[in-house]
């Protein structure tokens, strides 16, 4: 990029008839690209002067993400060749407005590789804390320096608020999964009725929700048939009302249709004698089924 450059500006240097040229020599500073982590130490620099702190430094061999913090205000810089490629604040210019809320950086799950999907190029994940979760999303940096989020796909449980909480591997396969987190808060008498998501990778690199690998859905429930057996032994209804919603949910989750859903709440809640107020609340779960899952009117 840059000999093409020197060429036109010697060129447009002799224009003239001989005199001597007013152009200055540009060739030293017109390049393409910076030192990510000398921009860093400058932008970091300038963060403190305005009063941040460097909560946390995540460096990469061609890029440094930095999670500064001010009070309540969060701002987020990651520097690649391009200098500050992505540039994440909580509040707008008047520190009152939010824009990006609780934002954080999440540490490589993968450390010390920054590769999550194994495709050769490094991803920064960021959070945002939303009513005491971390929802995740990452971020790829390609080999020019641009960064872009991969946001997942959920499908259907996008609407009820599932997002990645984690990174892991679910069955223990070698290949990391995003991790959701169900919970039907609306049903729940106590204790939330909650069930994992694993996120696969899909051929396009995206996490996306889809069948769970057979191994983690057979373990997910073999670990709700023990708690079952407990609280059956203990006679508590509560208990047992929120493992019947669970079992059902791990059916929704691996592909069962809502009569096996139904089949898998009943299986257990009607292992228990239940009081009135339970029986009244386990009618409503099989409605709630039957609608797809929909809120409780």
């Amino acid at each position: 990029m840059r000999l093409p450059l020197i060429i036109a500006l010697t060129t447009l240097a002799g224009c003239g008839g001989g005199q001597r040229s007013v152009l200055p020599d540009y060739s030293e500073w017109m390049h393409a690209g910076v030192d990510p982590h000398a921009e860093a130490e400058a932008i970091a620099a300038g963060l403190v002067r305005a009063g941040y702190e460097v909560h946390a430094r995540i460096e990469g061999e061609t890029w440094v993400a930095i999670d500064a913090r001010r009070g309540e205000e969060r701002a987020i810089r990651v520097v690649t060749s391009r200098g500050a490629a992505l540039v994440l604040d909580s509040h707008e210019a008047d520190r009152v407005r939010l824009r990006h809320g609780e934002i954080e950086l999440v540490p490589p799950p993968r450390a010390p590789s920054h590769d999550l999907d194994g495709d050769g190029r490094d991803e920064i994940v960021v959070a945002r804390r939303i009513e005491g979760r971390a929802c995740m999303l990452p971020f790829r940096i390609d080999a020019e320096g641009t960064i872009a989020p991969v946001p997942p796909e959920y499908g259907e449980l996008a609407d009820e608020g599932v997002c990645i909480e984690s990174f892991r591997d679910v069955d223990e396969n070698q290949r990391i999964e995003g991790v959701g987190v169900l919970r039907a808060n609306a049903l729940a008498r106590g204790e939330v009725p909650e069930v994992e998501v694993p996120l696969e990778l899909d051929e396009h690199h995206r996490f996306r929700v889809g069948p769970p690998p057979v191994r983690w859905s057979d373990e997910q429930r073999r670990a709700r048939d023990e708690e079952l057996v407990a609280a059956l032994q203990d006679a508590d209804p509560e208990r047992v009302y929120r493992i019947a919603i669970e079992l059902a949910m791990l059916s929704r989750v691996s592909g069962g249709d809502r009569d096996a859903q139904i089949a898998a709440f009943d299986g257990a809640i009607s292992r228990v004698v239940l009081t009135e107020a339970i029986a009244r609340d386990a009618r409503i779960v099989r409605e709630v089924i039957a609608r797809g899952w929909a809120q409780p009117r």
